[in-house]
């Protein structure tokens, strides 16, 4: 969680790089922003502090502290340089970065002080408690470090001196997906010298400066929970368990949120009218998919078809507006009659997540509902009778990011693809041929819920896919195996006439809230 104090220190400040800072000398007293974000957790709390001798009055915007944590008193003395072996293998672990700047308290009044805020360890930097044992947790921490060195992090004032951050936001998902990939591997060989920034460590003291003369008067604390504390009930409880044959639980939101906001674009498009009266926009304008997708960055993206049936900025904003009132669990939100929208509110109270282990896609899903989305294919021109699919969009952007981080390609990792409807049988074609030729060479594979396995004349093969003779080569073969054709990235052929199910398959599970009057 993290912490941020309304008043500034000049004496205390963040690092100005992306990577901690070196020898910095312990701060003066604790009166800028304080940030306690608990990485293990993924919750973070922010502790406002009272300035020294600050006069409270009707004019300064806050009312006095109610009590003084040691969490300041900790963070005043010196603590101490971590082990030579220690930080030999965390820089390695790191990529290099530089700790020799991080100081480290083990000693009893610091891990009481994490105690008393509920954590099992907890950063300012360029301070880091923590009882010495596991290193993952240190690992976190280390992480949060590089955080705090980049800049604000939010926070919500609870009333009583904290600010307090969501255990599912970004950074905190971030810091434990970071301390899980670093601690993943072996101990690195330690080196046989000490690095030149534990010699004298003038350039992280330099990066600390900056950052003293960029962000004065701001203090980062982040922690890592203890799990001791109250673990209260839900707003929103499951009344049907999931079955075993439902498909991934993250892929399931994805394709919930995308139902959710294309019923958006259909339900307000009667209300932008034009002088007449009617509609702007005809039904059969709109556009019929959305492809909905995390990507590498933690943000939510989102791109319909190309095409005459496509979106347009108003079907961008009444969407963003309707998912923020999830976020925001505002009064205004519509009623959930069925599941979709239930589910997200209970994803948006953290609910769902914990029903759910906590999953890290889950989490990682909500954090993204409270960060600007990515739309692509939004506006444009009609393209005749062709159209790029929503997915195959996202896709590119993805692929974009296997082959610049590539991984182990014996544990690949699986990246959802959720959308409004099951994948066409084109679709399907290719996340099939870039799953064999780009993905799992690479270590990703994409799944999506399932296809059609309706055929559409017009399907367009994105530009990126061309670019890959690979790809594009099986594609075609699948086409032609099947009767259809691929000219100029264009699949011709006839259309089936049999009458096929589009919509991902339902889960099992159900859910209300906690007066039992929505039904999920």
């Amino acid at each position: 969680m993290r912490a941020q104090d309304k008043e500034t220190d000049g004496a205390r400040g963040r690092a100005g790089a992306g990577r901690p800072a070196g020898r910095v000398p312990a701060p003066g007293p604790a009166s800028g922003i304080l940030a306690l974000q608990r990485s293990a957790g993924n919750a973070a709390v922010s502790r406002a502090v009272e300035e020294q001798r600050h006069q409270h009055d009707a004019n300064c915007g806050h009312g006095p502290a109610v009590q003084r944590s040691s969490v300041h008193d900790v963070l005043r003395s010196p603590g101490r340089t971590m082990d030579a072996p220690l930080q030999d293998e965390m820089e390695s672990r790191f990529g290099g970065e530089d700790f020799s700047g991080v100081r480290l308290h083990t000693d009893t009044e610091a891990l009481r002080s994490a105690e008393e805020i509920g954590a099992q360890a907890y950063t300012s930097f360029p301070h880091v408690v923590w009882d010495g044992r596991d290193k993952q947790v240190l690992a976190e921490e280390l992480h949060h470090i590089g955080q705090q060195s980049r800049g604000p992090v939010p926070g919500t004032d609870n009333g009583d001196g904290l600010m307090i951050s969501d255990p599912r936001d970004w950074a905190e998902v971030e810091a434990k997906e970071a301390a899980r990939q670093v601690m993943s591997g072996p101990a690195p060989v330690q080196r046989a010298v000490e690095s030149e920034g534990r010699a004298g460590g003038s350039a992280g003291s330099a990066r600390g400066a900056r950052g003293r003369e960029r962000g004065a008067g701001t203090l980062n604390v982040q922690r890592v929970s203890s799990g001791t504390e109250e673990d209260t009930k839900g707003k929103y409880q499951q009344k049907e368990p999931t079955a075993a044959e439902d498909r991934d639980v993250t892929l399931r939101m994805l394709d919930r949120m995308s139902r959710i906001a294309l019923r958006t674009i259909v339900g307000t498009n009667s209300e932008y009218t034009n002088k007449s009266g009617n509609p702007e926009r005809g039904k059969g304008k709109i556009t019929p998919h959305l492809a909905v997708s995390l990507l590498p960055d933690g943000s939510l993206a989102i791109a319909g078809n190309t095409g005459d049936k496509r979106v347009i900025e108003r079907d961008q904003q009444v969407v963003e507006a309707e998912l923020q009132k999830y976020v925001a669990m505002s009064p205004e939100m519509q009623h959930a009659r069925e599941k979709d929208r239930t589910k997200l509110k209970a994803l948006s109270s953290g609910d769902y997540a914990k029903k759910h282990g906590n999953a890290p896609g889950l989490l990682a899903l909500d954090a993204a509902m409270r960060r600007p989305f990515q739309w692509f294919a939004v506006g444009g021109t009609e393209a005749g009778k062709t159209s790029q699919h929503g997915e195959m969009t996202v896709l590119g952007k993805h692929v974009a990011n296997w082959l610049a981080n590539p991984r182990d390609p014996g544990e690949p990792e699986k990246v959802m693809m959720g959308g409004v409807k099951k994948a066409c049988r084109s679709c399907q074609w290719a996340f099939d041929a870039v799953n064999e030729h780009i993905g799992r060479p690479n270590g990703y594979e994409v799944e999506a819920s399932g296809t059609h396995d309706q055929f559409f004349p017009g399907w367009l093969m994105p530009e990126w896919m061309r670019a890959h003779p690979q790809v594009a080569a099986a594609v075609e073969a699948k086409a032609n195996a099947t009767g259809v054709r691929l000219e100029n990235g264009v699949l011709q052929g006839p259309m089936s006439e049999r009458t096929v199910g589009h919509d991902p398959d339902s889960s099992h599970s159900e859910w209300s809230s906690e007066s039992d009057s929505e039904k999920r």
